[in-house]
């Protein structure tokens, strides 16, 4: 089961008690001809790639949208501009938080990219809370706890995080 999740973190349950997830959007074509991708999935983890992104994958596919999903570099240690360069691309960028998101300086990269696209306003995204809380994905501990007070890089997570973690999305009811 899949609840909304607003700003004022106070969750409202679907009818169905599922939710599906619509996206409109325009199908756009770069220089080349080539269809650029409508959506970008930023996530974090072999614990849920073979599961719930999977399932998140084929129902984009099924849907016909056009989506955009690393499978090169799971390692992050590719280049990254590759991918900033795709999250540009992309109309909707969703980013499924995780346990294991916050520990992943590559994913953060990413929301950082995400982040500056939205302010540009040529980017939507869609944070998915999948089995954690909300409140504890925008708390400043878990990046220090992660990365250290001295890490350069936290203001820039941090702002990040509670940017898009900030925004309405869907939350999985099954929380830690």
């Amino acid at each position: 089961m899949v609840v909304l999740y607003s700003e004022n973190f106070f969750p409202t349950k679907t009818s169905l008690g599922l939710c599906s997830l619509t996206i409109n959007t325009t199908l756009t074509f770069s220089h080349q001809g080539v269809p650029q991708h409508q959506v970008f999935i930023s996530f974090q983890g072999q614990d849920i790639r073979h599961g719930f992104i999977a399932y998140l994958q084929a129902g984009l596919k099924e849907s016909g949208i056009n989506f955009f999903i690393d499978v090169e570099n799971l390692t992050g240690r590719g280049n990254i501009d590759h991918l900033f360069m795709e999250v540009g691309e992309s109309r909707i960028a969703l980013v499924v938080f995780t346990e294991k998101y916050l520990s992943s300086a590559w994913c953060l990269e990413e929301l950082v990219e995400i982040n500056k696209c939205m302010k540009m306003n040529s980017l939507k995204a869609i944070p998915i809370f999948f089995n954690v809380n909300p409140r504890d994905v925008i708390r400043e501990d878990q990046l220090v706890e992660n990365w250290g007070i001295t890490d350069a890089r936290i203001n820039r997570w941090k702002e990040a995080l509670n940017s898009v973690g900030m925004l309405q999305g869907l939350v999985s009811e099954h929380q830690k």
